[in-house]
């Protein structure tokens, strides 16, 4: 899980408040990943959205060794189970788990987003945010450090610097880094992480 991607699931638990509703859903049987995705997607836009659209939460996935895909959920208000128990019959959905919750079950899902993805689910994202709040997304995260400071300033002065590999640019970055005599512009202040639309807090690290 990057830097981005992790700080931005925080910023948005963040905006969900501190009364959540910590869901776990199951498939009855085992489906292959892109299916249970679009299961997944299906019961989400044209069930829950339809029924609570008022709701906003945030989804993880879990894959598990032996019951496939799990999805795990947290909202910002109280759902009916019986509604979202028929609903998920129609998409395949079995086991359905509901617990009344606070902020720390983010930091349960944390948890599952820092375990090592497996190799099927590259290209998924791990987490997203539905309903009406305007959550955090990974390009809204500002990492401040001497590294990015660098990164910026080559980008905006360097001809070609922004179409080269990722590799490339990486290993352009760390020649200037090691420097002696980089100039103390790129080199002061902690390194610091923040979503200027989100949140007005850094996090310094």
């Amino acid at each position: 899980m990057s830097v981005r991607s992790k700080f931005a699931f925080q910023f948005s638990g963040e905006r969900l408040g501190k009364k959540l509703y910590f869901w776990t859903f199951t498939f009855r049987t085992v489906h292959e990943l892109k299916d249970a995705r679009q299961r997944w997607s299906k019961f989400l836009e044209k069930g829950l959205k339809r029924k609570y659209p008022q709701a906003s939460g945030l989804r993880v996935f879990e894959l598990h060794k032996h019951h496939g895909l799990h999805i795990h959920m947290c909202t910002n208000r109280f759902l009916w189970v019986q509604d979202l128990i028929a609903i998920g019959k129609k998409y395949g959905f079995g086991r359905t788990n509901i617990k009344r919750a606070n902020e720390g079950a983010l930091k349960y899902l944390m948890k599952y987003l820092q375990k090592e993805r497996p190799k099927c689910m590259k290209g998924f994202r791990l987490w997203q945010g539905f309903g009406k709040i305007d959550f955090c997304k990974c390009k809204d995260i500002v990492i401040n450090s001497t590294y990015t400071r660098i990164y910026r300033a080559l980008k905006l002065t360097c001809n070609g610097f922004a179409k080269a590999s990722w590799w490339q640019r990486d290993m352009i970055v760390w020649q200037q880094y090691l420097r002696e005599d980089l100039p103390e512009y790129f080199l002061r202040g902690k390194t610091t992480v923040y979503a200027p639309l989100h949140i007005e807090r850094e996090f310094a690290f």
